[in-house]
């Protein structure tokens, strides 16, 4: 599950890392052409959250962040080592850090960190997850699917499972909800507005 949540984080990376490249967009409405030039993102570059400012934001979340009814139970406080297969970043990089390898006398300097929470009772988590990009991408909600409800599929399992993806300047955050017996999405959007109001805060 780990590995698919891993996969899935590159491809919304590269997906994002594409869309913030310069150039022009061509916008068809209609029968009306509209030529729309996209930001240059030199003059972005001042709402970019330095890496420096990246792992500091994590580092403070961790001591001041509170979801109310949840506990912070752990996280990835250390450099964390992700050695991906290269053909699944289209071939950019071969770990998930700001260099993308290894290389000699280097740190690692991860570019995905993540705080567990759980409640009382341990029946539910909360892992909030941070991924470090260089580019702009926006303060906005990027994806929040619901399965329940779909035919052909195990309802018990697609009731396990919450997960909401939004991007805040350069960072793609996931708030991912795991229950024992089924969650409560109004949990994962608590979550959601907690991280949410801390970036504009931090």
């Amino acid at each position: 599950m780990m590995r698919k949540l891993r996969v899935l984080l590159i491809l919304i990376t590269t997906l994002l890392f594409i869309m913030g490249c310069k150039g022009e967009v061509e916008v068809t409405k209609d029968t009306h052409e509209v030529n729309k030039p996209v930001p240059d993102n030199n003059a972005l570059s001042n709402q970019v959250i330095t890496y420096e400012n990246f792992d500091k934001l994590f580092f403070d979340s961790a001591k001041t962040l509170k979801i109310e009814g949840f506990d912070l139970k752990n996280g990835t406080f250390e450099e964390e080592l992700v050695i991906v297969d290269k053909d699944l970043s289209f071939n950019t990089r071969e770990i998930l850090s700001l260099e993308g390898k290894i290389e000699n006398n280097t740190p690692i300097r991860t570019t995905q960190r993540m705080l567990i929470f759980e409640d009382e009772d341990t029946t539910k988590q909360v892992i909030i997850k941070f991924a470090y990009t260089k580019n702009f991408i926006g303060n906005d909600i990027i994806e929040y699917s619901k399965t329940k409800g779909l035919s052909d599929i195990d309802q018990n399992l697609s009731q396990k499972t919450d997960i909401l993806t939004f991007s805040y300047k350069n960072l793609i955050i996931i708030v991912h909800q795991n229950a024992e017996a089924k969650i409560d999405s109004e949990i994962t959007k608590k979550a959601t507005r907690a991280i949410q109001s801390y970036l504009k805060n931090f």
